[in-house]
C-alpha cells in the first residue's frame, strides 16, 4: 500500500508540475500576445494621424487650386480691360504666397515674362503691355519719292 500511496504522490506531483509548466506557458504566451496587440494598436493609431494630416493637406491643396482656378478666370475675363495691370499684381501677390515652393522663381521678378515656366499672366502683362506701347507709337513714315 505504501508503494501505491507513493506511486500515487508521484504521479500526482508529475502531473502537478505539468500543470504548472502550462500555466506558465498560457502566461507567457498571453504577454506575447498583449505586446503584439499593443504594437498593432500604436501601428494604427500612427496610420489614422498620418491618414488625417493627408486628408487635411488634401483639403488644403484642393481649397488653393480652386481659388487659383477662380483668380485664373478673373484674370482671363480682365485681359482686355484697363484692369489686367491691378488684376495681375493681385495674382501675382497670392500666387507668390500660396505658391509651391518650386515655382517661386517665376514670382520673384527674377524670371522675365517670356521665359519657360513663367506664370501665364505675366505672358498675358507682356502682351498687353506690347499692345499699349504699339498704340502710343506714332503710325508708320511713308517715304515720298
Amino acid at each position: 500500500m505504501q508503494d501505491k500511496l507513493i506511486e500515487q504522490l508521484g504521479s500526482y506531483l508529475a502531473e502537478r508540475g505539468k500543470n504548472l509548466a502550462t500555466k506558465e506557458d498560457v502566461a507567457d504566451i498571453t504577454r506575447k500576445v498583449e505586446e503584439v496587440r499593443a504594437v498593432f494598436a500604436k501601428d494604427e493609431a500612427e496610420r489614422e494621424q498620418r491618414y488625417r494630416l493627408q486628408l487635411a493637406a488634401l483639403d488644403k491643396r484642393l481649397a488653393v487650386h480652386q481659388e487659383a482656378y477662380t483668380r485664373w478666370h478673373r484674370l482671363w475675363n480682365a485681359v482686355h480691360t484697363d484692369e489686367i495691370t491691378d488684376v495681375v499684381i493681385e495674382n501675382r501677390t497670392w500666387f507668390h504666397e500660396n505658391g509651391s515652393p518650386h515655382n517661386r522663381p517665376c514670382f520673384d521678378g527674377t524670371a522675365s515674362s517670356s521665359s519657360p515656366g513663367s506664370p501665364p499672366w505675366l505672358l498675358l502683362a507682356s502682351s498687353r503691355r506690347r499692345r499699349r506701347r504699339s498704340r502710343r507709337r506714332s503710325p508708320p513714315r511713308t517715304r515720298s519719292s
